[in-house]
């Protein structure tokens, strides 16, 4: 007898034959013919006659109507042979039933094809997936259809036809190594009995589920599967791409030391999701394998109380990710971003930046406090005049790396009580760390100071561009840190930090990292109010910080209210919203630009508010001065260009108002033109007011309807007065008391 180990040519030949055998009805072919894991005599083929096979069908559960088949194979060569058996899934939850199911062979092919409950985004997919599993019905009637059984189907044929294994030892072994290739070492039952939600086998289930859908559509998942199938059933591995970048959005989605809260965390969501499809039942922890998945992509290796605070570098050349350093974590038992590590032996404490609920390390370094890391600020899509970049536009390095500023956004990059290092302080800290040179350069990359990472910089390919034209470069070669121009105002400079080197440089039109530095003169200066509060505009979802002031809920930032389709009051301008006095207060038919349960302040509101933050105040019931507010309500930095000191009582109030600029109505009714440079807001109180300046003009009666408005110009004073209606001016609102 011939080996079963003979090569492809002479079994591609042996199918023909069994094909043309099967198609013929011819007996004699079948003697004592080699087939796949066995001659005839040995084979143990058994016949299945009226089985009832069940199961469930996941990855998420599949959808009630999604079509389930059980297909006969040959059980010699392992080859469709035709017949085969249909029905539905029965419901949400994926299960299924096939009856009256005869085969001439115990070996089956079942396919599971229809629409899924997507665990990432917790809603029904889009498209259609087809999910496989082959098996042995000799003594099973359930049979579970799931990822890994798709998975492992490919190379379970491939090891019964190509390299003769019977077929229980293919099973074990494609079983082996589908989960190897999710770096999973776990011992499990067979693949057909695993359940998405209980479990060992349901945490991996989840798991990989999340890592193939990603933030993918059907399609993507149903491409990346394919892919990862073909290369499994090839070499019983999964090679290529793919599985590096599927690793890379695991780390950035899977991360538990991330900025944003537990609610907002992709895998609790997930978590959720699985729970609400279960009815509140708790779902197996599959976040573990997750963790390992793209620890071991990046070559990681453990991490436990054998080496609490060894750094090692992600040594995968395909990740977006290459040559990051990370460091095993004693409190999270786990690797971290070295970026984001917990200092050991250090004097250091947290703080937690307001904006978006980062914390950083902050670390005294002589006489200066550090943060310990680059800053990862966001400048929202609203704020034109600031921005901010991910190397190669990539998220994940906005994560490992921090984020790059140009030089103006920098100045207005660091949260409350944090600035830009000035000249002086960073050549400080080149002497704290053995001047500028290798010595200072190796200290400064050290993991247990202050921590620089190699995250190159960014340069405009043309002056006038922003993001779209930025060229990035020597990303894991060097790292440029903005420096102030406060006592050194002869250019743009950053500290620049590479293998051999630590130094000032100067550095005009590039986007360079922040890395912010306690302000100690603000250090003891606590705002008298905050705008950590929120409340959402139910018209359109939008949201807006407010602060308590004097015992009144004012708006902390200008509304931006567009309008419904009957009515669109604002006229937009730099991505802020302009309106009339009629549009910001309203009519009984159209509302005003202020949510229900807030109103438009009248002129009594501002007066309270700006007597509480002046100095001096003069003038009369038509127009009011208000002296020496000095900032109190709004940010020095938004209103001068330039590097300065920022005064004690820069915005203690949290009020934040920024020179938008406003739109003033021509007297000669030509329409209106715009003012920058100053904000102005508008009041709900009015009157009929005598204007001289008017009667040039012949207006009527030598009159005009005006609005109450209060005006800012510079940040050191404000003034009430009244403004023609058709004026177009920002608003703040005031919640309405009970």
């Amino acid at each position: 007898m011939k080996s079963n180990l003979f090569d492809k040519t002479e079994k591609r030949l042996l199918w023909t034959l069994t094909g043309l055998c099967l198609l013929l009805g011819l007996a004699a072919c079948s003697d004592d013919k080699d087939v796949a894991g066995g001659t005839s005599d040995d084979a143990g083929i058994v016949a299945i006659t009226n089985k009832e096979v069940a199961g469930v069908s996941q990855k998420g559960p599949f959808l009630v109507g999604s079509s389930v088949t059980v297909q006969e194979m040959d059980g010699r060569t392992f080859v469709q042979t035709g017949n085969s058996f249909r029905a539905s899934v029965k419901s949400d939850q994926g299960d299924f039933v096939v009856k009256g199911v005869n085969l001439a062979s115990q070996y089956a092919l079942l396919e599971v094809n229809g629409y899924y409950r997507n665990e990432v985004t917790g809603e029904k997919s889009e498209g259609m997936l087809a999910l496989r599993a082959v098996t042995d019905l000799t003594d099973r009637s359930h049979v579970n259809v799931n990822l890994l059984t798709h998975l492992e189907t490919g190379r379970v044929l491939a090891l019964v036809q190509e390299a003769g294994l019977s077929f229980a030892d293919a099973k074990a072994q494609a079983q082996r190594e589908v989960l190897a290739a999710f770096n999973i070492a776990d011992d499990l039952e067979s693949t057909e009995d695993l359940d998405l939600f209980t479990g060992k086998g349901g945490a991996i289930l989840i798991a990989l589920s999340v890592l193939m859908q990603g933030d993918g559509s059907a399609a993507d998942l149903s491409e990346r599967v394919a892919r990862a199938s073909i290369s499994i059933a090839d070499s019983g591995t999964w090679l290529g791409a793919d599985k590096t970048e599927v690793a890379d959005w695991a780390f950035l989605v899977e991360n538990d030391y991330s900025e944003n809260s537990n609610e907002k965390n992709l895998l609790n969501r997930v978590r959720q999701n699985v729970e609400l499809w279960m009815s509140g039942v708790e779902a197996p922890p599959f976040e573990a394998y997750v963790y390992k998945f793209w620890t071991a992509e990046y070559n990681l290796g453990n991490c436990d109380e054998g080496n609490f605070y060894e750094v090692r570098e992600n040594t995968n050349p395909l990740s977006k990710l290459y040559g990051t350093k990370f460091v095993c974590d004693e409190d999270r038992g786990r690797w971290i971003l070295a970026g984001r590590r917990e200092l050991q032996g250090v004097d250091y404490y947290g703080v937690t930046d307001a904006r978006n609920d980062a914390v950083y390390k902050v670390l005294r370094i002589g006489d200066v406090r550090w943060m310990t890391e680059n800053l990862r600020y966001k400048f929202p899509v609203t704020n034109t005049r600031n921005k901010s970049l991910c190397y190669d536009d990539e998220e994940l390095n906005c994560k490992a790396y921090g984020m790059l500023y140009d030089y103006e956004s920098a100045l207005k990059a660091c949260p409350d009580g944090f600035r830009l290092p000035t000249y002086n302080e960073v050549m400080n800290l080149l002497q704290q760390y053995g001047g500028a040179g290798k010595e200072a350069a190796d200290r400064l990359m050290s993991m247990d100071g202050f921590g620089a990472q190699l995250g190159g910089y960014a340069v405009r390919a043309n002056w006038f561009a922003w993001e779209d034209d930025a060229g990035y470069t020597d990303m894991n070669k060097g790292v440029a840190i903005w420096i102030s121009t406060q006592d050194y105002p002869t250019g743009w400079n950053v500290l620049w930090i590479d293998s051999t080197v630590a130094e000032v440089r100067s550095a005009p039109g590039a986007s360079a990292y922040v890395r912010c530095v306690v302000d100690e003169p603000n250090q003891e200066k606590t705002k008298v109010y905050s705008a950590d509060k929120y409340m959402i505009d139910p018209r359109d979802n939008a949201s807006y910080r407010f602060t308590e002031i004097a015992g009144k809920a004012w708006l902390a930032e200008n509304m931006h209210y567009k309008g419904d389709s009957s009515h669109e009051p604002c006229l937009l301008q730099d991505g802020e919203c302009f309106y009339t006095w009629n549009d910001a207060v309203g009519s009984d038919s159209v509302g005003g630009v202020c949510p229900e349960g807030w109103h438009l302040p009248s002129r009594e509101e501002w007066n309270e508010l700006l007597s509480l933050v002046a100095g001096r105040i003069e003038g009369d019931a038509d127009y009011i001065h208000y002296y020496d507010i000095n900032f109190k309500l709004s940010d020095l930095k938004d209103w001068y260009e330039g590097d300065y000191l920022l005064p004690d009582s820069n915005d203690v109030y949290d009020f934040t108002v920024k020179p938008v600029g406003e739109f003033y109505y021509m007297m000669d009714g030509t329409g209106s033109y715009f003012d920058g440079g100053v904000a102005a807001f508008w009041g709900s109180s009015d009157s009929v007011r005598i204007i001289s300046d008017y009667v040039e003009f012949n207006m009527p009666n030598d009159t005009l309807e005006v609005g109450h408005m209060m005006e800012m110009d510079g940040g050191y004073s404000a003034s009430g007065q009244w403004n023609n209606k058709r004026a177009r001016l920002s608003v703040r609102c005031v919640r309405n008391e009970n």
